[in-house]
């Protein structure tokens, strides 16, 4: 499974998966003691009958969210508003006080501290939850899976006109001058993939195997074509290429909502 996942969207690192436990640490915080409940949730938080939305609409760089999964996730649903601050109190290395230290979010960090304190000795009103789905229910196979959920990016990336692009940023053979050092493209790029991806991920909220399907298809093209970089020129190209990506994924973003993160 995990040689699975490498390639199709690259296997969590040890910080990735304490991210997430710590975000579903602060789902089950909520629904254990019902704090949703209460009209002071509601206030901070807004309310949680809300409707989720794949499609939701978000406020880049805002200061009343925490930042802690990627794409905005904060902003989702108010469930997730709790969850993801939650998870920013309950990191040790977060440095919540002074990183949001004059943000709206603190209220919400102040008041998941000041609960946590005065609950922590309570036994939860719901000691157990529901199981969502049994193994004997679950009727989708690990094949099925996979090809729902990379399907909508092979289609999407195809059509692409990558070449003017990635021309003008690199260096085509024939363009090659005698005596001067130079990086394939595809190095530079393979070099960096990875932080490419979770950054642009990150960054812009566009669902991950999108981006990292993106990514191999500038990185097949430009083996294809092969690019170069002069050496002494290489960052300043690695660093143009990221800002092209990063667009290429925003023009998903803004063209076709759908394609954004999925819930979890």
């Amino acid at each position: 499974m995990a040689r699975i996942e490498d390639a199709v969207n690259d296997v969590e690192s040890e910080r990735e998966i304490m991210t997430y436990l710590r975000h579903e640490a602060g789902h089950a915080f909520n629904y254990a003691y019902e704090l949703f409940r209460t009209e002071e949730w509601h206030e901070l938080f807004g309310s949680f009958r809300r409707p989720y939305r794949d499609d939701f609409p978000f406020v880049p760089f805002s200061k009343d969210y925490v930042r802690h999964i990627a794409g905005w996730y904060a902003q989702k649903h108010p469930d997730e508003d709790f969850a993801e601050t939650f998870a920013v109190w309950l990191d040790p290395e977060s440095n919540w006080r002074e990183r949001y230290y004059g943000w709206g979010a603190m209220r919400k960090l102040l008041y998941v501290d000041r609960v946590a304190g005065e609950l922590g000795d309570r036994a939860p009103v719901h000691v157990e939850g529901e199981t969502d789905i049994t193994v004997e229910e679950m009727a989708q196979t690990v094949e099925e899976f996979y090809r729902e959920t990379t399907i909508d990016e092979t289609r999407a990336i195809e059509a692409l006109a990558l070449d003017a692009d990635l021309i003008d940023i690199f260096i085509e053979p024939e363009r090659k001058r005698n005596g001067v050092e130079y990086r394939a493209a595809t190095q530079l790029l393979a070099d960096h993939r990875r932080d490419v991806v979770d950054k642009i991920n990150y960054w812009t909220g566009v669902r991950r195997t999108l981006v990292r399907a993106l990514v191999a298809a500038v990185e097949r093209r430009l083996g294809e074509l092969d690019l170069a970089a002069e050496a002494t020129r290489s960052r300043t190209a690695m660093v143009e290429l990221t800002v092209y990506l990063t667009t290429l994924a925003m023009t998903f973003l803004t063209g076709n909502k759908r394609l954004r993160h999925r819930t979890l």
